[in-house]
């Protein structure tokens, strides 16, 4: 090539054509070769795939030492020849033509679909990164725990329903093995001094029977649990962590 434009378009051309080649030999396989026969030719094209990958690395090592390195290209050339002859003078295809239609419409419902699905991927993960930043600044202190110590914090703020809060402060409280659990003065936040996992609070919140979502900072600490009702994740923007 005599330039790098050149060397691309080249390289680009030859991948196009080298992509077909393992593709157009199957598609023919299952054209000529009845379906009882058809499991021993792909025997045959998976033997000559494994010597061409053992030997042709070797070959091509040969060619770059004692002929030159344009020969690794060069020996597509006869060998492609060969290769369109015999096709072009023994092959016979049956024709066989057929209508086909373009769904639009389906492939436009596709595409917006993958979109929503991206726009909330991405929604969720800057949700996801704000909570984390969030809580990096809650200090236990906050909730009456000496400094330093590991809480796990739960933000009701997202849960409108006063049945909700409630049920979940009673089951919170009727804990036995959360610790000490102690409500923000001014946040709806609750801050726990536990040992239990994540896994074991979302366990217990599960058990008021109310649909929510679980959203982890993902922080060592303190660990922030956000419980929104079902979908405001995918409605709001932010966080409610301040």
């Amino acid at each position: 090539a005599h330039s790098m434009t050149e060397l691309i378009a080249a390289r680009a051309l030859q991948g196009g054509g080298g992509g077909g080649l393992m593709v157009g030999s199957q598609a023919i396989v299952g054209d000529v070769v009845s379906p009882r026969q058809r499991g021993r030719y792909m025997g045959y094209f998976g033997a000559v795939f494994a010597v061409a990958s053992v030997v042709g690395p070797l070959l091509g090592g040969v060619f770059t030492q004692d002929l030159s390195w344009r020969w690794i290209f060069y020996i597509n050339i006869p060998v492609g020849g060969i290769a369109l002859f015999v096709v072009a003078g023994a092959l016979r295809l049956p024709r066989k033509r057929t209508e086909h239609s373009i769904d639009y419409l389906g492939g436009a419902n596709r595409m917006e679909g993958i979109y929503v699905q991206n726009d909330l991927a991405a929604r969720q993960r800057v949700e996801e990164e704000a909570i984390q930043r969030a809580a990096l600044g809650i200090d236990p202190r906050e909730f009456g725990f000496a400094p330093g110590i590991d809480i796990l914090v739960v933000d009701l703020s997202r849960v409108k329903r006063p049945d909700m809060l409630k049920e979940i402060s009673a089951t919170l409280q009727k804990c036995r093995t959360c610790g000490e659990v102690r409500w923000h003065p001014q946040k709806p936040l609750v801050g726990i001094n536990t040992a239990m996992k994540e896994s074991e609070i979302q366990y217990l919140l599960n058990g008021t029977r109310f649909p929510f979502e679980f959203i982890w900072s993902h922080a060592q600490s303190p660990r922030v649990l956000v419980v929104p009702m079902v979908g405001a994740s995918q409605q709001t923007g932010g966080v409610s962590i301040k």
